[in-house]
């Protein structure tokens, strides 16, 4: 390979479309840049501070950061619209009624998995094509027996729909006992999206791998565990840590220190004045 100098393409923060390969440089416990290939060839991208957000610490695995591995039950969803559905929306004279969203499978503990069903770790091609394919099947299977003029089969996944692959092991694992208690470095509060009642405070320790000094992840990738995994793998909570994420990388860079001496109160005080709810 060559060595990241050689493959600079310009200096500063971006953002990486249509990677097919990404591997980071390290030296120390720092990551120097990352090397990408893509469509346009291999390129060497120079980071002060590097987002992993692969959504399976893919970038932190790489770099040598302790990442704890999930796993995940066959559980596929898709689009559906139906001649009855059809007739209830022009009834109710809402479009909505027309297109029907449904799920097959398991859940997170594995409950309604199909027979005969395994778990897929997600962590490699062969792995991710046959998630795809079984789910696939699934669907197929039940709109076999349907008329096709009564039923048809109008969108599937654009991504493989794994719940939990990797994490980062973090400074800090968030878990289920965490509902309704208080962190100091808080970086936003998020709900349950399958039942009311618990609230979490997320700590900014869950953003932060032990040893690496200027790589912060977010999303799914994030440390929780158990049920805490499955309530910050969702878009909200997603998005709530992007934002964290991407403004402590701003701060470690004006401040000039690592990410885990960011100023927790600027933190939070440049969240807020976003709008983020830091404390429940």
């Amino acid at each position: 390979m060559l060595a990241l100098d050689e493959l600079v393409r310009k200096e500063g923060i971006d953002v990486l479309f249509d990677t097919v390969f990404c591997r980071p440089v390290m030296k120390d416990g720092s990551c120097q840049g990352v090397v990408v290939e893509n469509k346009g060839g291999r390129y060497g991208y120079r980071g002060r501070i590097v987002v992993d957000t692969t959504g399976d610490a893919e970038l932190l695995a790489k770099a040598g950061a302790r990442c704890v591995e999930g796993d995940n039950w066959l559980t596929y969803c898709a689009y559906i619209i139906s001649l009855e559905d059809v007739r209830k929306a022009v009834m109710e004279e809402d479009i909505r009624h027309a297109v029907r969203y449904r799920v097959w499978g398991a859940n997170r503990l594995g409950e309604r998995a199909p027979e005969g069903s395994r778990k897929y770790a997600g962590r490699d091609a062969r792995d991710i094509t046959e998630f795809i394919m079984d789910g696939r099947r699934h669907v197929m299977s039940e709109l076999a027996f349907a008329d096709s003029k009564e039923k048809a089969l109008l969108a599937l996944p654009g991504m493989a729909q794994l719940r939990t692959v990797r994490r980062n092991r973090g400074l800090y694992v968030l878990r289920e006992q965490d509902a309704c208690k208080h962190f100091d470095d808080s970086v936003g509060s998020i709900s349950d999206f399958d039942r009311p009642g618990p609230v979490y405070e997320i700590p900014y320790r869950t953003l932060i791998a032990d040893g690496m000094h200027n790589i912060v992840t977010a999303g799914r990738s994030i440390a929780a565990e158990g049920e805490a995994w499955e309530i910050t793998r969702v878009i909200p909570p997603c998005a709530l840590t992007g934002q964290a994420a991407g403004v402590a990388a701003a701060l470690a860079i004006e401040k000039q220190c690592s990410l885990r001496d960011v100023p927790i109160a600027l933190l939070q005080k440049r969240l807020e004045a976003a709008g983020v709810m830091i404390h429940f």
